[in-house]
């Protein structure tokens, strides 16, 4: 299945990342955006120096899950506790959910179960 991606954002989170050789961690702005499958998680970041100006912006697919079942799946696989971190490979800091639209509920749930700290909002679109 193909991930279908549209732009509108139904939720963010930080996603920080220590390294062994680095000092500071690096931190990522992650988006949740509206799409085919449950979650799609992307880091939107403008290009330095891009061959095509008018193509500044890059797209990077972070993680998605296709539907409950597949979060389900991934939990069991990769284990209960800090899920989200070991999914991420790093912590999830500054979670922001819009609760009009569904898949956030679902989310919710289980990053709630995980032991993260979600702010939660409703904007109707």
């Amino acid at each position: 299945m193909a991930i279908h991606y549209s732009g509108t954002t139904i939720g963010t989170f930080t996603l920080v990342q220590q390294r062994k050789d680095e000092e500071k961690p690096r931190k990522y702005k992650i988006q949740i955006r509206k799409a085919n499958c449950l979650m799609c998680a992307i880091h939107v970041h403008k290009i330095d120096n891009p061959e095509n100006p008018k193509m500044c912006w890059r797209h990077d697919l972070v993680m998605f899950f296709n539907d409950e079942q597949h979060l389900k799946n991934c939990i069991k696989s990769v284990g209960k506790k800090d899920f989200f971190g070991n999914m991420f490979s790093g912590k999830l800091d500054n979670i922001r959910l819009n609760l009009f639209h569904k898949e956030c509920n679902t989310l919710l749930k289980y990053m709630v179960r995980d032991g993260l700290k979600v702010q939660c909002y409703y904007k109707e679109d």
